[in-house]
């Protein structure tokens, strides 16, 4: 069988399964009839409800079927209440329209399809809810059904590279096979059949027939931006097969703006654009140009078709204001609705969910600037529907209090909070559930201030507690449940339902998650898991659950049937879900992984790199490969031992031995088993060790200073420098150089070193000995190609002790004055060797550096860093903690220094003192000198904030490319927390253009501490930062 006809008929397979898995999980249901009527058409360039022009509010909950952020970075699904929360949320600010990402589900195990042919039942029941709860609040959702992103729920890669194997480009956005591979287009057409004919199990509705949705969307952000032909090819292909499913829905396109070829596709009703501030994605730099959005409105409305802002940046103005943003489009009938990104509510516990970029939306507002844009949103959103005042604010639901804690002398609560309440008040009684009651906190707390202590208060004496909201209008709502403490008797808990695994359910994970509804009155939950309906010696049976929801670490069997139960207990008995004793039965085995080869380096092969790159096939069902890489055939003592490789090749961080013959062996792992490559065990040899190359000891000027001088002559544009042989200074030999230099106006001194054309090549740093003079000063070491092109590293002149001093040549970089060459470091015609001193963090003044024994070598690659500073090394001296990390003189003021108080180890942290203002942004930069960050996942750092909710930025810089990427936090809360920030989530800044767009982590340039004025306000603060390490 050659392997095209294979292809095929492993795709018609997939096929079968598919379409036999939409019979399968064709079961009738009773219909339910959903709060929203009637489905919204078109006509030319409007759209109408019942006949009734429709214009409308609008936002994104991205969210609503799967989700990333609780916890934070772990994909589950959001409970019931978060769900009616947030669309609660939409209804009080007047939205009837919410885009979300829920159908975009693919490729992860809690996708609605995990693996290709698959179908997620709890995934799908989970959008099912999402669904009828949309319809019960009398919202109607935009549902996009794929992504051009490859996030955590999937994207177009998940078809091209993890359905169908296509090779993976490394960008987040690749993946265009997608476009333009039938059997990929056609597996996806079928997912599509399958989420349009899918039957609500809450409402007995088909998708296709639920008014509750009011569009699909082609995609979020589609583009193939070099093949605009392949695109619109597959953009009418997909909108035409959803309107031969489905006459009642609209279809958007879901390009990244409006292509004018595609306003001739007749199956687009809708027409998209989002409006961000980012060059290098789309159409550059519309922010909230109002210019920029009737321009593209006008172009719609030309085709007789409609607008819809799919997504804006409500809060960068930099282009217009939002304000007028709005107004343009209630003004311009072109434009159906709008939606900023991203709206989030109430977490489970208390406070809001929280969300990693800037343009987080809780309602009514965190900051005062989002608190006054959120009741802009609000009235626009009623304008959009012909009321031009918005009605009263709804009366607050009741919160529910979810536990305490004892902090001292005091009870502090946590509260789920409620909508739509501004502030709360606390009541307390100490006599009974019945009161009476004292108000202890009136109006004093909101949902950014739980947990909240009740500094009046004392543990140990029995206390009840109940909590009310209050709208911007300072209407009450309901009161919560009454909460007692101290062994005060309470309700039984209330009842309760399972979720998932769900009763029935097939071809479930063997690590599931089970998941429940939230009991009222509950201290904790039991689970039970058994393979048998009597619960004898039960498989799992944990007892002290705080969360409603648990994963097993342990797996459980493969094809086997298992009862589940959840107790809910507290200190007056238990009450079991109501629906307990469900079964589901596990999926079966995978077979071991398929046989695989071994690539490079190739068996026999000699002259190797001491630092290979190691590459293999791919071995059907592998989840994941280990290297072990000896000098031994036997595999003893290995110098590599790499397991949990997710990827078919590995680079070693650090150098193999010179001139060594090793072998190597890859293994390929499932959950089943493992399979050792079927040439497991050849070996390569590594290269010879290249000479180094001397460019000066010193001993080759007849103890003459005037032949020396002669040899490194001034540069007479800087300050005042000489240079004389030293006997007593010097690493070997009989002598040394001594330079001595003056540092004013101009602010740098240096000397410059003829060579001829020197051969640096196989090397691959420099070392030379050093006497420093403890002056913070920067020394540069610089050399020159036959080209012209400059290179230079840097050296902080910290402490007074000589050492030899190591700098790799992929640490070398541009000087910042100079333009032009290939941006390849060519070792082969090396023309000058130069050094030079600049003032960096020094003061003016004059000292002496002493040199020696100046090589080319190979250097020994840094070592792997955790910690990246603890504050621990600078001797207590804050003189050196400033040296160290340079403000950025273009931004406003920020001090470093040492904190013996706010720190989370040793003796010292790091306070960084403020100013917001103009400018709006400040920071500090640390030097790295090329730290090698391989291997390691991210960075994490012990941080108090300060609470202003301006934005804190880490970000880092990669020698030599200088490549740039970083993160932001919002500093809400004082309360002191550890950041986990994985690079994958680094981005380069807005105004960053260049690179190659891969985090290269081998060489660590610099990084740097940002706080930017964000949703705060002007003024002055501190922040404390300790521990940051890599993991």
């Amino acid at each position: 069988m050659n392997k095209k006809f294979g292809s095929k008929l492993f795709f018609l397979v997939i096929v079968f399964t598919m379409v036999l898995s939409l019979l399968i999980t064709s079961v009738p249901i009773e219909p339910v009839k959903a709060a929203v009527s009637g489905f919204v058409t078109r006509s030319g360039s409007q759209l109408l409800l019942n006949g009734q022009p429709f214009r409308f509010g609008s936002t994104n909950i991205y969210w609503l079927g799967l989700d990333e952020n609780v916890p934070a970075n772990t994909i589950d699904f959001p409970t019931a209440f978060r769900v009616d929360d947030a669309l609660e949320t939409v209804k009080e600010m007047g939205i009837q329209v919410v885009r979300s990402h829920a159908v975009n589900s693919f490729g992860c195990a809690k996708c609605i399809m995990p693996t290709l042919g698959v179908y997620n039942e709890a995934a799908f029941v989970k959008l099912d809810y999402a669904i009828k709860s949309a319809g019960d609040h009398g919202i109607r959702l935009i549902l996009p059904v794929v992504d051009q992103y490859n996030y955590y729920h999937g994207g177009k890669k998940s078809w091209s590279v993890k359905f169908f194997g296509y090779p993976d480009d490394g960008l987040n956005y690749g993946g265009y096979e997608f476009y333009n591979k039938r059997e990929i287009i056609d597996a996806f057409k079928l997912y599509i059949n399958a989420v349009l004919n899918r039957t609500n199990t809450y409402t007995g509705i088909k998708y296709k027939d639920d008014p509750a949705i009011m569009a699909w969307e082609t995609g979020n952000e589609l583009g193939w931006y070099d093949n605009k032909a392949a695109e619109r090819a597959w953009t009418l292909e997909i909108a035409d097969y959803m309107k031969s499913l489905d006459s009642n829905h609209l279809v958007v396109d879901g390009t990244y703006g409006v292509e004018d070829d595609h306003l001739t596709i007749s199956s687009i009703d809708i027409f998209s654009d989002h409006f961000y501030n980012w060059p290098a994605v789309g159409s550059c730099c519309k922010g909230l140009s109002v210019t920029a959005l009737n321009a593209q409105a006008t172009k719609v409305g030309n085709a007789g078709r409609v607008m819809y802002v799919g997504e804006y940046a409500w809060n960068y103005e930099a282009q217009g204001t939002m304000v007028n943003f709005l107004t343009a489009i209630e003004n311009n009938p072109i434009i159906v609705g709008d939606a900023p990104w991203a709206m989030f509510g109430h977490s489970d516990i208390n406070g809001y969910v929280q969300h990693g970029d800037p343009y987080t939306i809780h309602y009514p507002g965190d900051t005062t600037d989002m608190r006054t844009k959120m009741q802009q949103m609000r009235t626009h959103n009623y304008k959009m529907q012909g009321i031009l005042t918005p009605p009263a604010h709804g009366i607050p639901g009741a919160p529910l209090i979810t536990g305490y804690q004892t902090t001292g002398s005091n009870y502090k609560l946590t509260w789920r909070g409620s909508v739509p309440s501004d502030k709360y008040s606390v009541e307390r009684s100490t006599a009974g559930s019945s009161g009476p009651w004292t108000v202890v906190c009136n109006q004093c707390a909101t949902d950014n201030n739980t947990p909240w202590t009740d500094s009046t208060s004392t543990a140990g004496i029995s206390t009840w507690y109940r909590v009310k909201g209050f709208n911007l209008s300072l209407v009450a709502g309901a009161y919560s449940n009454v909460f007692a403490i101290s062994g005060t008797p309470v309700p039984a808990p209330g009842s309760f339902t399972e979720s998932a695994p769900s009763g029935g359910t097939t071809n479930v994970s063997v690590t599931p998650t089970f998941s429940w509804g939230a009991s009222s009155n509950v201290s904790s939950y039991s689970l039970v898991v058994a393979d048998n309906s009597a619960y004898t010696s039960p498989t799992i049976n944990i007892t002290g659950l705080a969360a409603n929801n648990y994963t097993p670490a342990a797996a459980l069997a493969y094809n086997k049937t298992y009862y589940w139960k959840v107790i809910a207990v507290n200190g007056t008995g238990s009450t079991t879900a109501t629906n307990a004793g469900i079964s589901f039965t596990t999926l079966a085995q995978p077979a071991i992984p398929g046989a695989f080869t071994q690539s490079s380096p190739a068996s026999g092969s000699t002259n190797q790199s001491t630092t290979p790159a190691f590459t293999w096939g791919t071995a059907s069902g592998a989840s994941s490969y280990s290297l072990v890489v000896a000098n031994n055939a036997a595999f003893t003592s290995p110098i590599i031992n790499a397991s949990g490789l997710t990827n078919t090749s590995y680079t070693p961080s650090t150098s193999l031995a010179y001139n060594t013959a090793y072998y190597w062996k890859v293994t390929a792992l499932n959950a089943t088993g493992s399979k050792v490559a079927t040439n497991a065990g050849i070996s390569f040899t590594t290269g010879v060790q290249p000479a180094a190359n001397l460019i000066d000891n010193y001993e080759g000027y007849g103890g003459s200073n005037s032949s020396l001088q002669a040899a490194y002559i001034r540069n007479t544009s800087g300050n005042a420098v000489t240079t004389t042989l030293d006997t007593t200074n010097k690493n070997e030999g009989t002598y040394g150089m001594k330079v001595a230099y003056t540092i004013g106006s101009p602010n740098f001194a240096g000397i410059v070193h003829t060579l001829g054309s020197a051969n640096w090549s196989g090397q691959n740093g420099i070392s030379f000995w050093l006497k420093p003079d403890g002056s913070n000063r920067q020394l540069t070491v610089q050399f020159k190609e036959s080209s012209g092109e400059i290179w230079e590293a840097y050296y902080t002149l910290t402490g007074t002790t000589a050492a030899t001093v190591g700098l790799l040549f992929n640490g070398f970089q541009h000087p910042s004055w100079y333009s032009g060459g290939n941006g390849v470091i060519d070792l082969g015609a090396i023309t000058e060797f130069n050094l030079y001193v600049n003032q960096g963090a020094g003061a003016t003044g004059s000292s002496t550096l002493y040199f020696d024994s100046i090589t080319t070598a190979n250097l020994t690659a840094p070592p792997v860093n955790t910690i990246v500073d603890n504050f621990e090394s600078y001797g207590g001296s804050n003189a050196s903690l400033q040296s160290a990390y340079i403000r950025n003189a273009s931004g406003n003021a920020m001090t470093p220094t040492l904190n013996t108080t706010n720190k989370s180890e040793g003796a010292y942290g790091m306070q960084l003192a403020y100013t917001m203002g103009t400018p709006s942004y400040t920071g500090v930069t640390r030097g790295l000198s090329g730290q090698n960050w391989s291997g390691k996942t991210g960075i994490q750092l012990w941080l108090k904030p300060d609470g202003s909710n301006r934005q804190l930025t880490i970000q880092f810089k990669e020698t030599g490319s200088g490549e740039t990427w970083e993160i932001y936090y919002t500093l809400a809360g004082t309360t002191a927390v550890t950041l986990t920030l994985p690079f994958s989530t680094f981005q380069h800044p807005s105004w960053y253009t260049g690179g190659n767009s891969v985090r290269d982590l081998a060489a660590i340039g610099e990084y740097s501490i940002y706080v930017n004025q964000g949703s705060g306000i002007a003024g002055s603060s501190s922040i404390y930062l300790d521990a940051v390490t890599l993991y």
